[in-house]
């Protein structure tokens, strides 16, 4: 079975990487790939662990990103990809021992579609049926892919251990958490030290909550889309 870490990067927010290569990044095993995929520009040279796809790099084109996401894994063999974002602490050997083989679509449920900031697996099926349909413009990745799979009959499976509802505090069982919603939902004030301190607090389970304004400023805040009920 091959599997595929892929998390949605881009060239703006590219020094954002580091911060999870210092992180998680370390605890994936040599059969298992992580990769940062960024789009356009082609021509600036990538790391070993970064693709650049051939897609508008911007945040209205997230969708198109993380279809040709997907197209890309299919032609590289993967049988499952697990799709993060750049704010996202991910605990490897609980994901690879979450069960995700059993399902085409595995995440935590924000109304009918799985939280793409905490994270989801899809299938090589479920890859197939994706790029099948191709993109559409907007940042909501998570709804499009969420309408294409419902289309065509399958079901998400909700992981209550991937974590993303504001207030949300991590134990020793939680395998994702998406240190942005967790604060406020469309939480703009993420910095990648958040990364580094969540990382330690965790490894010391010093669990605790995270509010919006902590020691790194206000963020503006966005409209609500969906909430989890």
């Amino acid at each position: 079975m091959k599997v595929l870490l892929a998390v949605l990067s881009c060239h703006f927010l590219r020094h954002y990487q580091q911060s999870i290569r210092d992180t998680w990044a370390k605890e994936v095993s040599e059969d298992v790939s992580l990769k940062f995929f960024l789009g356009n520009p082609q021509g600036s040279s990538s790391e070993s662990d970064e693709v650049f796809l051939d897609v508008p790099d911007d945040f209205n084109n997230l969708t198109f990103k993380t279809v040709a996401i997907y197209k890309w894994a299919l032609e590289q063999g993967y049988d499952f990809v697990f799709k993060c974002d750049l704010d996202c602490l991910v605990r490897v050997p609980l994901l690879l021992q979450s069960g995700f083989e059993a399902w085409d679509w595995m995440g935590g449920a924000n109304s009918f579609f799985a939280s793409g900031g905490g994270g989801y697996f899809l299938s090589r099926r479920a890859m197939e049926y994706v790029v099948a349909a191709g993109g559409v413009p907007g940042y909501e990745e998570d709804v499009h892919i969420a309408q294409v799979l419902l289309g065509n009959g399958l079901q998400l499976h909700n992981e209550p251990r991937f974590l993303f509802c504001p207030g949300d505090v991590m134990d020793d069982i939680t395998i994702t958490y998406h240190l942005s919603s967790i604060r406020e939902w469309y939480y703009k004030g993420y910095k990648p030290e958040m990364m580094l301190e969540a990382w330690e607090d965790q490894k010391n389970r010093n669990y605790r909550a995270y509010l919006p304004g902590e020691t790194l400023g206000q963020p503006e805040k966005r409209p609500i889309r969906f909430r989890r009920k």
